[in-house]
């Protein structure tokens, strides 16, 4: 058989219905038995607490996600600012890294290397004596 719906709109909340139903076929006309709906009762208290607390929660979140889109967007602003820098400048630790192979500042030079320097200097001078 097939199924009939409808549907009431407009009850008020926390009151008592009664509903009975009438069939009518070719042959036979009867009712149904009574039905009792109690409609359920609308706390509005409860749905602006839930509004309150769901908008609150909306605004954090919003919050927390914009602060971490400008924390990235900054890291990549950096980062581009840096590579900029160092194709200007060639940085010292790059050019030891790989990098280029001449850096437009000079290595410093250990203790150790700058005597040898000296010493290997003294003695390109003596032979030219």
């Amino acid at each position: 058989m097939g199924e009939t719906t409808y549907r009431i709109k407009k009850l008020q909340s926390g009151k008592k219905y009664y509903f009975r139903v009438f069939s009518k076929t070719l042959r036979s006309y009867a009712p149904s038995p009574e039905v009792l709906f109690v409609s359920p009762v609308q706390n509005k208290e409860k749905a602006i607490t839930a509004a309150l607390v769901g908008g609150i929660l909306f605004f954090i979140v919003a919050i927390i996600l914009s602060v971490c889109t400008v924390k990235i967007c900054n890291k990549h602003k950096r980062r581009k600012q840096e590579k900029a820098y160092n194709a200007v400048a060639c940085r010292v630790t790059e050019s030891r890294n790989g990098g280029h192979g001449s850096s437009p500042v000079p290595l410093k030079k250990h203790q150790d290397d700058v005597k040898s320097d000296m010493v290997q200097l003294l003695y390109l001078g003596r032979d030219q004596c």
